[in-house]
């Protein structure tokens, strides 16, 4: 896979090529931001690793270029950066980056952050298989519709409907009257519901789709067929299966409507490939807990109920001395320590409540329909779980600021500030505790 290189630091350059090439990809190295955006739009790259501060363009604003490419083919970017600030990394992912590597570079986080972008990229490439299959299938539907059109009935009207629902088609297709009742199936129909055909002639359409997916909109809209009202792409779905029901008038030579004429594609390949895509791009690959994208996907629908009178409380926490940490066993006992975090997080709290990884060691909680009295308690048992955590390296403790929804915060970013103020005051307070960030600065320490 060719990895695109923009960095003006000639040495950090060799260095992260020379890496690259150990672990079987193909660097191209660019020495700055311009170069970079010049090669880009005339190569695709699936990989651009990024410095921040360079000459020309910078790294924020060439992957803001970046995503402005007219292209279906996506680019993975990693921002390559000594900067560490949550501020910082808020801005690098506004502006499109996907991940961060710190500096100096650690060639085992390198292996770990392309293992993650080459997961990415291959469940985008099938889906984009997927979604070629379903215009190739649309495309026979739609010619399928077309010839329906284009036939002159010169015979019987029950010949005349098998004519235009001739077998071979490649879709399940039936044909029915006006009382709604099937008169013909394909051989596509009968593997699809799995039956004789004699068992599926004669019965009522919404018989033949079943309960589930014979649904309201799906009766409104077959019943409109025999009004002169076709429909396309109409989305059904049993529970397990996915698909896309089209429904055409059947007239006579003078125009009056007489039957209909259905086709199926199954399209459930595509749709449980977007929904696991789906799933994917709001968990965070570490924790397998929500991501930030979710938790600001939740605080929207928070913010919006909260308008309406919900109440709820943010909790942002921090993992003590995580730097420290890492410095002194290294950065996959760090990673086992955020899982352990996430999956204590996950356990403490409520099952209405709202767990993510906010960034980093941070992660962010969401309680709903609590007082400050009670989400107090609530972090409370979360911080008693956390320090309780057994580790063979040594104890594990968090700081929590909280914050309520109310007339003084009513947006994301005052939610957001005024919980981070009170993380903050829970650090300065002596760490291992947690704050509020409405009582009075003398009785915050909880």
């Amino acid at each position: 896979m060719k990895i695109l290189i923009a960095e003006d630091d000639k040495i950090s350059a060799r260095i992260l090529e020379r890496s690259l090439t150990l672990l079987g990809y193909e660097p191209v190295v660019e020495s700055d931001g311009t170069s970079a955006w010049e090669t880009l739009q005339t190569e695709h790259f699936p990989v651009l690793i990024t410095d921040w501060m360079m000459p020309g363009i910078e790294g924020p604003e060439l992957c803001r270029k970046v995503r402005s490419l007219p292209t279906e083919k996506y680019t993975y970017i990693v921002m390559l950066t000594a900067r560490g600030e949550k501020s910082d990394r808020n801005e690098a992912m506004e502006s499109g980056a996907d991940d961060f590597l710190s500096k100096p570079l650690d060639r085992q986080e390198l292996e770990a952050r392309l293992a993650v972008a080459e997961r990415i990229l291959s469940m985008q490439h099938r889906l984009e298989k997927q979604n070629e299959f379903l215009k190739s299938q649309q495309a026979d539907l739609e010619n399928a519709r077309i010839f329906s059109e284009r036939v002159t009935i010169k015979a019987e009207t029950a010949s005349n409907r098998f004519s235009q629902l001739f077998d071979g088609q490649p879709l399940a297709g039936f044909t029915f009257d006006d009382g709604l009742i099937v008169r013909e199936l394909n051989f596509k129909a009968t593997k699809l519901f799995d039956k004789q055909i004699h068992e599926l002639m004669d019965v009522s359409v919404f018989d033949l789709l079943g309960k589930q997916l014979a649904s309201r909109k799906a009766r409104n809209a077959i019943r409109g067929v025999m009004r002169g009202r076709d429909f396309e792409k109409l989305e059904l779905s049993d529970g397990k299966r996915y698909f896309h029901l089209s429904g055409h008038k059947l007239t006579h030579t003078n125009g009056t409507v007489y039957g209909g004429i259905c086709n199926l594609i199954d399209v459930t390949k595509q749709r449980l490939a977007e929904i696991q895509l789906s799933t994917w791009s709001m968990t965070d690959v570490l924790t397998k807990i929500a991501n930030h994208r979710a938790f600001q996907d939740r605080l929207s629908l928070l913010l919006a109920e909260g308008k309406r009178g919900r109440r709820f409380c943010l909790v942002i926490s921090d993992v003590d001395f995580f730097k420290r940490f890492n410095d002194d066993f290294g950065h996959q006992a760090g990673d086992e320590v955020l899982i352990a975090v996430a999956s204590t997080l996950q356990g403490s709290i409520r099952d209405v409540d709202f767990v993510a990884r906010y960034g980093g060691e941070e992660f962010c909680a969401l309680l709903t329909d609590v007082d400050t009295k009670t989400a107090m308690q609530l972090v409370e048992r979360v911080r008693v779980a956390i320090e309780s955590i057994k580790t063979p390296y040594r104890q594990i403790t968090a700081s929590f600021g909280v914050a309520e929804y109310g007339r003084d915060l009513n947006t994301a970013k005052s939610l957001i500030k005024a919980a981070d103020t009170a993380l903050y005051m829970a650090k300065e307070s002596g760490r291992n505790r947690a704050c509020f960030a409405s009582m009075p600065a003398e009785s915050k320490a909880a």
